[in-house]
């Protein structure tokens, strides 16, 4: 009898930790999520030269397209949440057609955002901050693919803002 007890109170200890240790991790990676996409913006703002009133004004509108391109993806399943073994072919026909729509409307987001963006910020600026964006995460996922390589594992946080090369 007592040993059923003791059972149910090791139970359930292991699942108060392991329930607080998943909750840590999920705290954790939308700090690292947050913290990246900081350094996004300040790479972006500095290499398109924003001024600090149109850093405010550009991120902001930035932030209310990307959140609204989330939700819209959010929507549809993702293509690996499709069992290409198990699904049938007009399943898995579906969800890739849907999904292909969803980045056509994230697109058209994009698109329909574009005059407001160039309100803001000069045309040319606008262009900077594109390809700056596409730098920063080109460089990013280099980093991350250098750092899976690597045998250390894990890298730690670099002074240039990126992920540290070990």
């Amino acid at each position: 009898m007592r040993t059923g007890r003791t059972k149910r109170y090791a139970m359930s200890a292991l699942t108060i930790v392991l329930s607080m240790t998943m909750v840590a991790q999920r705290a954790d990676k939308e700090e690292r999520r947050a913290q990246l996409e900081s350094k996004k913006v300040a790479y972006c703002t500095e290499r398109a030269g924003l001024t600090p009133e149109e850093s405010a004004q550009f991120w902001a509108l930035r932030n209310e397209v990307d959140e609204q391109k989330k939700a819209l993806m959010e929507e549809v399943p993702r293509r690996r949440d499709i069992d290409p073994q198990t699904a049938s072919d007009d399943e898995i026909r579906s969800a890739i057609k849907k999904r292909l729509e969803q980045h056509l409307k994230a697109e058209q987001i994009e698109y329909d955002y574009m005059d407001r963006f160039m309100d803001i910020v000069s045309p040319r600026k606008f262009a900077m901050i594109l390809k700056a964006e596409k730098e920063f995460k080109k460089e990013v996922l280099r980093k991350l693919g250098d750092r899976q390589r690597s045998p250390e594992g894990r890298g730690g946080r670099g002074s240039n803002g990126f992920i540290d090369e070990r």
